[in-house]
């Protein structure tokens, strides 16, 4: 009998924790025209807006400029497999892949999706602002 009340007091403390822990807000949808559309479509929509957008203007380079291959992304200058470019690669792809069921479940937050930007984007910012420095540096040299 004592077996049974400790489970009892067991499932309603469960119960009261369950109770007293924070509920996921609800989805703020806007209507547009007669659609309703939520955060999470927004940004489902960009990121397919923008990957579309690198694929088209990979492509379309790859085309006009034949030394450009999509493997130069995982392979060094000697031809070879590049270690860090390949774990980069794989990253940024499991990176995509996550945002992206977040996104179709709901559970990815406005941080989750700037954060997954500045990630990405920030280190091609860096390295442009360092060539035109190097590229300063050069013209001053001359």
């Amino acid at each position: 009998m004592a077996l049974t009340d400790s489970k009892i007091k067991l499932t309603q403390d469960a119960a009261k924790a369950q109770a007293q822990l924070p509920q996921q807000q609800p989805n703020i949808d806007t209507d547009y025209f007669g659609v309703v559309v939520g955060v999470n479509e927004i940004m489902l929509a960009l990121l397919i807006v923008v990957s579309a957008i690198l694929i088209y203007h990979a492509l379309k380079t790859q085309r006009t400029r034949p030394d450009f291959n999509l493997i130069d992304l995982i392979v060094d200058d000697d031809g070879k497999i590049s270690p860090e470019k390949f774990i980069v690669m794989v990253a940024f792809s499991l990176h995509s892949w996550t945002i992206l069921k977040w996104i179709l479940t709901g559970i990815v937050s406005t941080a989750d999706f700037v954060s997954y930007g500045t990630i990405w984007v920030s280190p091609l910012i860096v390295s442009i602002i360092k060539s035109r420095k190097a590229e300063t540096v050069k013209e001053k040299a001359s």
